[in-house]
C-alpha cells in the first residue's frame, strides 16, 4: 500500500513540472485514427463526430489534481473557440469506475464530451496522466503532452494549437 502510495504521489507532483511529448508507432497511429469511444449512456461514437473541430483528447481519471486543475481552462478554450475546439475528457478507466465519473460530471459544470475507451491505456503506452492528445479538424494526429505545466501554460499550448490547426 505504501508502494501504491508513493508512486501515486510521484505521479502527482511530476504532472505539475515535467511534460514530454510522444511518438506512435503505425499501429498505434492507426488505434487513434479509428478510436472509438463510448459515452456514459451508452452510445458509441468514433473521431468523426468533431470533424471540422480541434479535438482534444484529454486521458484524465477523478484522483487526478494536475488533470483537473486545467479543466477550467479548458472550458474557458471551448467557449472561446465555440465550434472550432472541443475537449473530449476521455477515461481510460484505470482505477475510476462508472459511477465516479458520472457523479464528478454531475457535481461540475465542464462542458466537455465525457467518455470513456478501456484500451487506449494498453494500445498507447499511457503509464502517467495528464495525458492530452490533439486532433486537427480532419481528424489526422498532431500532438501528444504527458504531464502539465500548470494550466496556464496548457491554456497556451491548447490555445496555439487551436490557432494553428483551427479552420
Amino acid at each position: 500500500m505504501k508502494t501504491l502510495i508513493s508512486l501515486l504521489t510521484l505521479i502527482l507532483v511530476s504532472g505539475f513540472t515535467l511534460t514530454s511529448d510522444v511518438s506512435y508507432n503505425d499501429e498505434q497511429l492507426e488505434f487513434l485514427e479509428n478510436l472509438t469511444f463510448t459515452d456514459f449512456d451508452g452510445n458509441e461514437y468514433d473521431l468523426s463526430r468533431f470533424e471540422g473541430q480541434v479535438v482534444l483528447i484529454d486521458v484524465w481519471e477523478t484522483w487526478c489534481t494536475p488533470c483537473l486543475v486545467s479543466f477550467p481552462h479548458l472550458d474557458e478554450l471551448q467557449e472561446t473557440f465555440d465550434g472550432d475546439f472541443v475537449v473530449l475528457a476521455l477515461s481510460p478507466m484505470m482505477m475510476d469506475d462508472r459511477d465516479t465519473i458520472t457523479g464528478f460530471i454531475d457535481e461540475h459544470d465542464y462542458d466537455f464530451f465525457y467518455a470513456y475507451n478501456d484500451e487506449i491505456a494498453e494500445v498507447l503506452g499511457i503509464n502517467s496522466i495528464p495525458y492530452k492528445i490533439y486532433i486537427d479538424p480532419d481528424g489526422n494526429f498532431v500532438k501528444t503532452k504527458i504531464g502539465n505545466q500548470g494550466p496556464d501554460a496548457d491554456y497556451e499550448t491548447t490555445r496555439e494549437i487551436i490557432e494553428q490547426y483551427g479552420e
